[in-house]
């Protein structure tokens, strides 16, 4: 069978679209060069970005609410297996489908392919406005706010217009560990960026591998968890319901310490 294989990036990934726009997907796969693993069975086919290639793309998505993009960029970004070939179907009934039907077009969960595709994108939309509140930073010692993140979804990008607007007199840092990546805010250059491989980046990686928190900051942190406990009323601690706010997988990257 044969295996397109693309480079991880979503310009990538909008340059397989253009390419595959013709090819009945029934009889191809498409694999992020990140997770490939050569099988006996496939045929691999390495695909090279083309800027060319994924604007044309672009252009079609262009025509359409936000929306549809939010709908595309947050199914690609969720990283389920074989998501790559339900977006292009999905690309491929977009393509028949007018501007001015377009809600009509979202709301056919009777298609199995927009119901997958509007699902996932609604649980990669929660977990982006989860994390608005989930992401606790602490200052290292060279003063930039750093904060630890491993959230289901790869959604570190998306975060960055919410800290950017809120904490934009400071710079931080906050980093995916489950897949090494994360945004960095300069407020000198009043500027986010994505930083794809952040133990690969030489001008962090010394930094990040030996972390030092500042000392006001670990006397904030006792006094925040001292607070935290306090408040708390003990004959109306509900177990059952901080866990379906604060689910427990998110606990160990919380500065207040939630005792199970």
């Amino acid at each position: 069978m044969l295996n397109y294989i693309y480079d991880g990036t979503f310009e990538g990934f909008l340059t397989v679209i253009d390419i595959l726009w013709n090819i009945d997907v029934q009889n191809i796969l498409i694999s992020n060069a990140r997770n490939y693993q050569p099988n006996l069975f496939d045929d691999p086919i390495v695909i090279t970005t083309d800027p060319a290639k994924a604007c044309n793309q672009m252009e079609i998505l262009r025509k359409y609410p936000r929306d549809v993009f939010e709908d595309i960029s947050y199914c690609f970004i969720s990283e389920e297996p074989g998501i790559e070939l339900i977006i292009l179907e999905y690309f491929k009934r977009l393509a028949g489908c007018s501007p001015a039907d377009i809600n009509r077009f979202r709301e056919n969960f009777a298609d199995n392919t927009i119901k997958k595709v509007r699902d996932l994108a609604r649980k990669v939309s929660y977990e982006i406005t989860r994390f608005h509140g989930f992401v606790r930073f602490r200052q290292l010692l060279n003063g930039v706010y750093y904060a630890t993140i491993a959230p289901d979804y790869n959604i570190v990008q998306f975060l960055a217009p919410h800290f950017t607007a809120r904490f934009a007199d400071q710079n931080w840092l906050i980093h995916d560990l489950k897949r090494r990546t994360g945004i960095y805010y300069e407020t000198d250059r009043n500027r986010c960026v994505y930083l794809p491989l952040l133990e690969a980046n030489p001008n962090l990686n010394n930094q990040i591998s030996n972390i030092v928190y500042n000392q006001q900051d670990n006397l904030f942190q006792e006094l925040w968890n001292a607070y935290f406990h306090e408040i708390a009323i003990t004959e109306r601690i509900n177990k059952k319901l901080q866990r379906q706010r604060i689910p427990k997988r998110y606990w160990k990257n919380l500065v207040e310490r939630i005792e199970d």
